[in-house]
């Protein structure tokens, strides 16, 4: 089984609470920056609609009033072959999110391993799985901590586990994610146009736009809106290919 060869993606439904997301931990209120539900629905409709063109079977949950950000499944799990780990979410008000998405990848027969350790926490958008070698993102008050990146290491021990150190709240995967084998795409504010440039150029592939630019105000962004999933009918490890030159002792980077 190749990395990033998905035949499943897991979704999950807007729920009306949707639009105050992104700032219901802020003392501040933004009249600007309110989340008009219908039309952030209208873009995860279109979102949809893309991963079927793609012949990704979508498993759509029903949305959650009581969380308001529970489309951003990818936070819910960490997923490499045929193994689920379930994270445990920074914020404890988010932390109840997990359950729909256990019980999707039991029914499916994916391999689930929990978090013993109960101070640990990870959010799946900061773990990013290259293909080869497996990051994450962290830092001090950050939504996943050091500990957090242990569970990944146990879970995962196939694997060399790299910890990114972060400044701030924002995820690893919102700053880099795989765009194709072997092709990291790279996120910068001031650089996001000649980045979109260089990857037209790699990637050879059918690529599909959505517009998301409703959804983005709460400070999710496309990689945290779907849970992608190879699921075969005698599920199988992916096959790594990092070799003894990618091995390396542990090993710190820290992003600028």
């Amino acid at each position: 089984m190749s990395a990033f060869n998905y035949n499943y993606a897991i979704v999950s439904r807007i729920p009306n609470s949707f639009k105050y997301s992104g700032q219901q931990y802020s003392n501040k209120y933004e009249k600007e920056n309110e989340i008009d539900v219908e039309k952030a629905r209208e873009e995860h409709r279109q979102l949809i609609e893309t991963l079927k063109k793609c012949e990704v079977r979508v498993i759509e949950l029903q949305e959650e009033e009581d969380y308001p950000e529970c489309c951003f499944v990818d936070d819910c799990a960490v997923v490499i072959g045929a193994t689920a780990l379930i994270t445990r979410l920074g914020q404890t008000t988010r932390q109840g999110e997990v359950a729909e998405i256990r019980k999707v990848l039991k029914d499916l027969k994916f391999r689930i391993v929990e978090i013993v350790d109960p101070d640990a926490i990870v959010e799946g958008g900061d773990v990013l799985f290259t293909g080869k070698e497996i990051f994450v993102g962290l830092g001090q008050g950050r939504r996943t901590n050091e500990r957090g990146a242990s569970a990944v290491v146990d879970a995962f021990p196939e694997y060399n586990v790299t910890p990114v150190r972060i400044d701030g709240q924002v995820q690893l995967k919102s700053l880099v994610s795989m765009a194709g084998k072997d092709i990291i795409a790279v996120g910068n504010s001031q650089n996001a146009n000649r980045v979109m440039q260089v990857l037209d150029e790699k990637i050879t592939y059918a690529k599909h736009k959505v517009q998301l630019s409703e959804i983005e105000k709460s400070g999710g962004v496309l990689s945290n809106l779907v849970l992608f999933l190879k699921k075969s009918s005698l599920p199988k490890e992916i096959v790594s290919t990092i070799t003894s030159r990618d091995v390396t002792m542990y090993s710190e980077v820290n992003f600028m």
